[in-house]
């Protein structure tokens, strides 16, 4: 989807407001509760148009957002032009980036530094860059939803091709240790490695990028993404200068 460039400012705004009506987030507390509450706290109209930023609707993307939704089975994960929202999944309620509504996809782009990198300075360490490419992009940005799959985060690795050649490979989760991964590592090396020159090699039309993709329990290996080979993107348990 491509995406307005009012849409786009409002992801690069300061603060982060819903809808009263958002399904954003579940209603956590009883109606009654609520309204005692409201009445407690009652603000003046000076204290609430100073202190309370207008929620923003946007009426054609949302229906938009809502269509895809339901044509790929009614949950997706969401991805804005380079980067996925990964950074923001403390802000949902599933702590993934699953989501079946419109207001979750836009909850966790608002919520992203990654999201905000990617518009502000995605072309900061470009060779040929300048001050109006370091620019915070207001058009061309796309929004991918892409059908949400369970994987399993230790089947994810990254892989990084350097001069046209597979210089490495590891875990996507960094922070955990699967004990059953050490026994299996040469199979997933191979079975990388395979798909990687048969399906990838001298097809994708870049020589520096980096790969995500997912070993399922047969051994397939499936494509989750392609990274720019360097800047924002992770190295890891590498180094660059390793690879």
């Amino acid at each position: 989807l491509a995406l307005p460039p009012d849409f786009v400012a409002y992801l690069l705004e300061d603060g982060l407001s819903l809808a009263a009506d958002s399904q954003a987030m579940p209603a956590r507390i009883r109606p009654d509760i609520a309204e005692q509450m409201e009445s407690a706290f009652t603000l003046s109209d000076e204290e609430d148009d100073a202190g309370v930023a207008d929620a923003r609707h946007f009426p054609e993307l949302e229906d938009a957002m809502r269509e895809a939704i339901e044509s790929l089975g009614g949950a997706v994960t969401p991805k804005l032009t380079w980067s996925s929202p990964k950074d923001a999944v403390w802000m949902a309620t599933t702590n993934d980036t699953r989501c079946q509504n419109p207001a979750e996809v836009m909850l966790l782009l608002k919520a992203s530094d990654a999201v905000a990198y990617d518009l502000q300075d995605a072309y900061a360490q470009c060779v040929d860059a300048s001050e109006s490419s370091s620019a915070a992009l207001t058009t061309g940005v796309v929004l991918t939803l892409r059908k949400w799959a369970g994987l399993s985060p230790s089947m994810e690795f990254r892989c990084f091709v350097r001069r046209g050649n597979l210089r490495g490979v590891c875990q996507r989760d960094v922070a955990n240790f699967y004990p059953f991964l050490p026994e299996q590592v040469g199979q997933i090396e191979e079975a990388i490695a395979v798909f990687w020159q048969e399906n990838v090699h001298g097809v994708f039309p870049v020589v520096d990028y980096v790969m995500d993709v997912y070993v399922t329990s047969r051994k397939k290996v499936k494509i989750v993404d392609f990274n720019p080979y360097g800047g924002a993107t992770l190295p890891l348990l590498f180094d660059w200068n390793e690879l």
